[in-house]
Parts: C-alpha cells; structure tokens; sequence
C-alpha cells in the first residue's frame, strides 16, 4: 500500500487497545491475542466538492465504428440509405496519492469534472487504494443518404472523435457517525468488550497533532462534530465528443 494512505481500520483498533483495553487488561491479554473488529456502518463518508488540477485534453485519433463499401457497375449515379447504431467505451483510470482505505476498499464517490458529465455522469466511484477503472457506454446514431458515382466503389466510413482529459484532483473526505468496535479473545471466542465512539473522537486522541512542517495538504481537520480528511490523486478520461462521416 501507497505510505500516504492509510488503513482506516488499524487507527480504531490501536484506539480500542490504549484507550480502552490496555488500562483494565493489559496484565491479561497482549493485543495479539485479540481481534478487534471494526463497525462503520453508521458512520457517513462524504467527499466534497474537489478541485482540477493540471488539466491536459489532447485530441485523440478518431476511431472508425462502422465502414461500408458500395460499387456501382451501372452508368448511373445510386443513391443508398445506411442507418447505424454503434456503441463505444468511455473509460476513467482513478489513481489515489494521498487519503485513506478501509477493509471494503475506499468506497467513495468522487464528482466528475464538467467536461465530461455527458458521457460519465455526476459522480465516479472510487473502489481501492491503487488503481479504479470505469467504463460507461456512449451510443453514436449515423442515418444518412450517399451517392455512389458511376462506375466506381465509395466507401462511406462513421468515425467517432475522442478526447483525454488527464488532470490531478484534490478533495476532503468529512467523516461522522458512531464506529462500533467488538473486542474478542482469539483462543477462547469469548467477547472482552464491546465499544461504541464517534469516528471524530477516536481520530482527535488517536492522531498525532499536526505541526507547522506538516503541508497544508496533508492536514487532517478534526471539527466539533467531525473529521476532515485530504484526498488528492489523479485520472485520466477517454471518450468520444462527436461524430463524422467520411464518404471516398
């Protein structure tokens, strides 16, 4: 795992063992004798609005979805119809520098970037520490009438225009709710302890405080209700933008 992100997990469970645990058992029991297993489910995750960075959108080569070939032997121009329904792939590669994970991943959902709304929708879910690919499909609809010159072979061609928008981003995680931690003695099953506290207290006891040399960026907010973690990372888009008809 990246060193600049974290394992949500491990800080509740040191938290459970030196604020709760330790002081009335430590005679007893070593912290490799016990599971500590880790509730949130009522604890809400909510990324903000983030910020683009570093924005870079080169045109690609455009991808040709649908070609056709009509030779017409006769003296005559021809006239034909061709209706195409095609679909192409937009795809997004998230990749995180900097925030934290759970054991079932980050699970965040990340607002796109305007540009690319249309073909991605809202928001993009981020699933792991490393590396999250998505793929949505864009349908291209191409009905047009072409003359075919005599005594020759045209070929019509569909051509979809695609774009790469590769930019970095930056956001804030607000943590809140109840973590529910469940103590148990690994040989014997029985359960030591079980603890219920606000996600914003265990980080403000848990957390070293932040100094003057620490980045700004790197900062992990702790309010009167909740806690503010920094995220940054970067993506890069692929996905079409319009359409041609090329007729030779």
């Amino acid at each position: 795992m990246n060193d600049n992100i974290s394992q949500l997990e491990n800080y509740v469970r040191a938290w459970a063992w030196v604020y709760h645990i330790k002081p009335d058992y430590q005679t007893i029991y070593n912290f490799g004798d016990l599971d500590f297993t880790v509730d949130f489910e009522n604890v809400d995750f909510l990324c903000e609005k983030p910020t683009f960075m570093n924005k870079k959108s080169p045109m690609l080569d455009p991808k040709v979805v649908f070609q056709t070939k009509y030779k017409n032997d006769t003296d005559d121009s021809q006239e034909m119809t061709v209706r195409v329904h095609r679909t192409t792939s937009a795809t997004a590669r998230i990749r995180m520098k900097h925030g934290f994970t759970t054991d079932n991943g980050v699970g965040i959902k990340l607002r796109a970037p305007p540009e690319v709304d249309s073909a991605f929708g809202a928001y993009l879910p981020v699933q792991t520490e490393e590396q999250s690919d998505l793929s949505h499909s864009m349908t291209w609809k191409y009905n047009s009438r072409i003359t075919a010159a005599p005594r020759r072979t045209t070929v019509a061609k569909f051509e979809v225009n695609e774009q790469r928008l590769a930019c970095d981003f930056a956001t804030y995680v607000r943590l809140k709710g109840m973590v529910k931690v469940t103590v148990v003695q690994k040989t014997s099953g029985i359960t030591i302890e079980t603890i219920n506290e606000s996600i914003r207290t265990i980080l403000n006891q848990i957390l070293r405080t932040a100094t003057e040399n620490d980045p700004q960026e790197n900062i992990i907010w702790i309010g009167a209700q909740e806690a503010r973690w920094p995220f940054r990372g970067d993506i890069t888009f692929n996905y079409g933008i319009s359409q041609n008809e090329v007729v030779e």
